[in-house]
């Protein structure tokens, strides 16, 4: 296991987390999470505490073999203890976007085709005008 302490004081610094208010979320006084940034190790509740707070993985406080680009935060990424597995919540947008420029496209031509409709209506419409007007005469 890693320095807990020192990993969560980086976490919190790098992160710009107000240090008084993870310790109020966390359930703790600010001078006693001062006091854990000391601590070697912490008790497994208070660090899942912590895990919550910070919305980060246990797993990061674990010597475990995976690569150093290891993301242990990340709004993709679902941990369990078998290891991560990414989520593609967005994998669809080029399929969207796809679908979106077909939809313009459908009615780019739809609006086509009701303005030469219109305008066959109007010519049909003067030319019986003309018909009717040039019977009368």
């Amino acid at each position: 296991m890693k320095h807990v302490g020192s990993l969560l004081q980086r976490y919190i610094e790098e992160n710009n987390f107000v240090k008084k208010d993870v310790a109020e979320s966390v359930g703790i006084t600010y001078n006693y999470l001062s006091t854990i940034f000391k601590k070697d190790s912490i008790d497994c509740e208070l660090l899942e505490k912590f895990c919550r707070a910070l919305h980060i993985s246990p797993l990061m406080f674990f010597e475990l073999d995976q690569p150093s680009e290891y993301n242990y935060k990340s709004n993709n990424t679902v941990f369990s203890p078998r290891g991560k597995a990414e989520l593609h919540i967005d994998s669809h947008n080029g399929t969207n976007d796809a679908l979106l420029a077909e939809k313009e496209r459908v009615i780019k031509t739809q609006e086509e085709t009701i303005n030469i409709l219109k305008q066959m209506l109007v010519l049909n419409q003067s030319s019986q005008n003309g018909t009717d007007s040039g019977q009368a005469h």
